[in-house]
C-alpha cells in the first residue's frame, strides 16, 4: 500500500505526518519560536526536539522527505502515493 503524506501548513508553524493505510508512521512539527526554527519529532512514540537551519524550515518538503527516508518512515519519495493538505482559511 502507498503511503500518504499530510501537511498542515501554519502561519509561524508547519505540521507534517505519514501514514500507511490508518498507521502513523512519521509526525514531524516545524516551528518558529524568538527566532529559533524548532523540530517536534515523534516516530512511533519516541520524541525529540531540535533546532533546524532557517534553510531547512524554508525547504520544509524536501528536509521532512529526506528526515523521513532517514527515520526510515519510507525508503524514497516513490514511497509516497499521495498527499493531503489542509487549508483553514481566517475569517
Amino acid at each position: 500500500m502507498a503511503k500518504i503524506l499530510s501537511v498542515n501548513p501554519g502561519s509561524s508553524s508547519k505540521k507534517f505526518a505519514i501514514y500507511d493505510g490508518e498507521k502513523n508512521l512519521f509526525f514531524a512539527h516545524l516551528e518558529t519560536e524568538s527566532g529559533k526554527y524548532l523540530l517536534n519529532l515523534d516516530i512511533g512514540g519516541k520524541k525529540e526536539t531540535s533546532e533546524i537551519t532557517e534553510t531547512d524550515y524554508k525547504n520544509d518538503i524536501e528536509f521532512i522527505l529526506n528526515l523521513a527516508q532517514i527515520r526510515h518512515a519510507i525508503t524514497g519519495k516513490a514511497d509516497i502515493g499521495g498527499v493531503g493538505v489542509r487549508i483553514v482559511a481566517p475569517g
